[in-house]
């Protein structure tokens, strides 16, 4: 694996965990919310999407998790991690990565 792809591999990892994010966000405006934090969490809202798109949209990424999934180690995983790999791989599909693109 190329050293680029492993940090992409990482980045969709993490991506992997943005709904936790999420509801680290919604647990901080739920207990502190101000006219600061909406503004501020308004401001990189357009750039979490674009990163969160960026990844779930990658072919390179869908490839290395779906080797993962079809590779040696695939056994040796923990039950929690094989559950990770398959839902990120579904993310990616339902992101449509992996649809053909056909001209009109």
């Amino acid at each position: 694996m190329r050293a680029g792809a492993f940090y992409e591999s990482r980045g969709a990892i993490e991506a992997g965990l943005e709904p936790e994010a999420d509801r680290a966000r919604a647990g901080v405006q739920g207990v502190r919310n101000s006219d600061a934090l909406r503004a501020a969490a308004a401001a990189v809202q357009p750039r979490a999407t674009a990163v969160t798109q960026r990844f779930a949209q990658s072919p390179a990424l869908f490839a290395a998790f779906q080797a993962l999934r079809v590779g040696p180690l695939w056994a040796d995983l923990p039950r929690a991690r094989r559950t990770i790999v398959d839902k990120q791989l579904l993310g990616f599909r339902l992101a449509g990565v992996n649809l053909e693109v056909r001209p009109y």
